[in-house]
């Protein structure tokens, strides 16, 4: 069976559930209700992603295929609800993507040379602006169109690239460095005046200070946090093992006791996992 014929049954399977004689819970769902599965699903899928790229495994591939389904059906399902207003279909979504793919990419469909750097398309960013441009001609700011669901790194993240695709920026990672120092005085100054307002005010700078630096290293400050509560999590759980196995209690331990165990932790993870040194 060819990938046309399974989407056109998979895409008839959901029309059949969500009829009078298919499920009543899928009948029942709304764009509204679907929003926290579909959240939901896409952090499965990244998580699978994550056990793929540490794994390869054809267990760890099944996985991450099944979850990539989990988030298909919710698309498959937004489109049904859509079709049945009326407004569209699943095939309108994936011609409208093919379209899209087409129109982003001049280089290869317009006859232009192809860019030196293959993981690059230098048209990319300057496409989907004119496509925003004319979507928003009431307002013309470039940071339009950053969804406000994002998670807030991402939407950081995202909102400090445009900003400085349009001049707004330091010309290097140097800026935001001293940018974060400031944020971080600013945040102590905050502090000392014990208004709770204020440092929050002032703590979501230095966090979207911190953001900025790791967009200047190229890094993804959402993966960055997660590795790094990754690694919290491993070391915290072996600082517990060894509390339970001395049957001391954790809470009852002295700051350099709990600092002592947190070090052997770093140096035991460090030497038997690929975990680096910190």
């Amino acid at each position: 069976m060819n990938p046309q014929e399974e989407v056109t049954k998979l895409c008839e399977l959901m029309e059949f559930l969500r009829s009078p004689g298919g499920c009543g819970w899928d009948r029942a769902q709304t764009l509204s209700s679907l929003r926290p599965y579909l959240l939901e699903e896409t952090y499965e899928v990244l998580e699978e992603m994550d056990h793929v790229e540490e794994s390869p495994t054809q267990e760890n591939a099944s996985a991450h295929c099944a979850e990539l389904g989990d988030l298909l059906l919710q698309i498959i399902f937004q489109a049904q609800i859509q079709k049945e207003n009326h407004a569209f279909d699943f095939n309108a979504v994936c011609k409208g993507l093919r379209e899209k793919l087409i129109r982003r990419h001049p280089h290869l469909f317009t006859g232009d040379n192809q860019p030196q750097n293959t993981n690059e398309n230098p048209h990319w960013e300057k496409v989907k602006e004119k496509e925003r441009a004319a979507k928003n001609s009431g307002n013309n700011s470039v940071l339009e169109g950053v969804p406000k669901a994002m998670p807030a790194l991402l939407r950081a993240q995202t909102v400090a690239k445009k900003a400085d695709a349009a001049g707004f920026g330091w010309p290097d990672v140097n800026g935001a460095l001293l940018d974060f120092e400031e944020e971080i005085a600013e945040l102590q100054e905050a502090m000392l005046e014990k208004d709770a307002t204020h440092i929050e005010h002032e703590l979501g700078d230095v966090l979207f200070s911190v953001v900025n630096i790791a967009r200047y290293l190229k890094l993804d400050a959402e993966a960055c946090l997660q590795k790094a509560t990754k690694r919290f999590q491993s070391r915290f759980q072996h600082v517990e093992k060894r509390f339970q196995h001395e049957s001391k209690v954790m809470a009852e331990a002295s700051l350099e006791d709990l600092n002592a165990y947190w070090e052997d932790a770093k140096k035991h993870l460090e030497q038997n996992t690929r975990e680096p040194p910190s």
